[in-house]
């Protein structure tokens, strides 16, 4: 049976809300003090400063927030709680979780229902419950810099972080916790283009960089007439200490071709079967039917 609990966040929990957070604070040292600093003051005390602000504010009399945790483990997000759901595949869950002071458990398993997620349906283990986004009305800070030093540092962060992400969701691609369906291509890219861009420039720049950065990996696989299909050969080559034939390139360059190719058609297919009703409602509407 697996455990999710949800505790206030006192000083006897600080050494788990640390290693939530990691050596950088989350993200930039922010040690969750942005929303209690003025912007100026923030950006003077990121990293160990905010640290020990935020140590003071857990060790207070009143609990700053809230800390969730899976099997014992602390976790950041809702998203953490729903992957952990989805995985339960219908073994009761214990669920501890606080209310007016106090801190209730119960048991609940998740049920397969049948959800759609961008114009797809899947099959996905749920229990019913939603993220609520809690946004404060008021100022916004916008931290933007235009110092080299700084900027770079948190390029560098920002890519290691994306870089993990798709790696782990690859990975659940690979071992089929998430669903080969959720594949697209082309036309799936041009419909998150649009709705990013519709956000605004920066959303759609930063879709931009973050496809940049999956189509770099993707090259980098071990899939022969990819950068990473070479170097494989390459490495059998240094350990044969010999080339390989020609025949045997011509081999693995076909094999290779037609793999790709292959799933370039899967995730194009993908893209069809994701929007055949809105293609013949289309068909319909240019036809006159």
């Amino acid at each position: 049976m697996g455990n999710v609990e949800i505790h206030p966040l006192t000083a006897d929990r600080w050494a788990d809300f640390e290693r939530l957070f990691g050596p950088r604070g989350a993200y930039a040292g922010c040690w969750c003090m942005w929303p209690r600093l003025r912007s100026r003051d923030f950006a003077k005390r990121k990293g160990p400063e905010n640290k020990e602000a935020m140590r003071e504010v857990v060790e207070s009399d009143e609990p700053p927030g809230l800390l969730a945790y899976v099997d014992g483990e602390p976790v950041g997000s809702f998203a953490s709680f729903a992957e952990t759901v989805r995985a339960s595949k219908g073994r009761p869950l214990r669920v501890a979780y606080a209310r007016d002071g106090q801190t209730r458990t119960l048991e609940i398993a998740a049920e397969l229902q049948t959800v759609e997620t961008g114009g797809l349906e899947e099959e996905a283990w749920l229990i019913g419950i939603v993220a609520e986004d809690v946004t404060l009305m008021g100022a916004t800070l916008l931290d933007r810099t235009l110092n080299p030093f700084v900027a770079f540092p948190r390029a560098v962060a920002m890519t290691a972080e994306t870089t993990t992400r798709f790696l782990r969701g690859f990975g659940k691609l690979v071992t089929g916790e998430i669903s080969r369906r959720q594949i697209g291509g082309p036309i799936e890219i041009g419909r998150q283009a649009h709705l990013a861009l519709q956000a605004g420039w920066d959303r759609y720049l930063e879709l931009l960089i973050i496809i940049s950065i999956n189509l770099g990996i993707l090259n980098l696989l071990p899939i022969p007439i990819l950068d990473g299909g070479q170097a494989l050969l390459f490495l059998v080559e240094g350990v044969r200490r010999g080339p390989l034939s020609l025949r045997t390139r011509e081999i693995v360059q076909q094999f290779g071709f037609f793999l790709l190719v292959a799933i370039m058609g899967f995730a194009f297919w993908n893209d069809v079967t994701r929007n055949w009703s809105r293609l013949v409602e289309w068909v319909r509407e240019s036809a006159g039917l």
